[in-house]
């Protein structure tokens, strides 16, 4: 059985770790978008409640690694630092991607169903 000694070590050591910053943020999972050409209307409109959903947990996900990274110490590597701008550069891009599915699904439904 560890040592309090050796959990609270293990503790901070992984809480100052890009991975530790990382994990306190939560990241949203990001939703399936159905097939435009196929999708019913309630599946599309699903869609869009799921990615509207998303963006917005997707914001609040950028807000907290924003604050992780007001809350960093002066000391902090590069390394933590960088982790952190990856993050949130990956979390924007994804949430760009995602919209731009749903948009295109939307569309293909518009032209489909029209």
């Amino acid at each position: 059985m560890p040592s309090r000694i050796t959990c609270l070590l293990f503790t901070t050591i992984f809480a100052f770790s890009p991975l530790g910053f990382a994990l306190e943020c939560s990241q949203p999972t990001t939703p399936d978008i159905p097939n435009g050409k196929t999708a019913s209307e309630q599946e599309i409109v699903r869609a869009h409640r799921a990615v509207t959903d998303y963006v917005a947990r997707g914001r609040e996900f950028l807000g907290c690694l924003k604050e992780k990274e007001m809350t960093l110490p002066d000391d902090a590597s590069e390394e933590e630092q960088q982790a952190l701008v990856n993050r949130f550069n990956a979390m924007v891009s994804e949430m760009k991607a995602a919209s731009g599915e749903f948009n295109q699904a939307l569309q293909n439904y518009k032209k489909t169903h029209s």
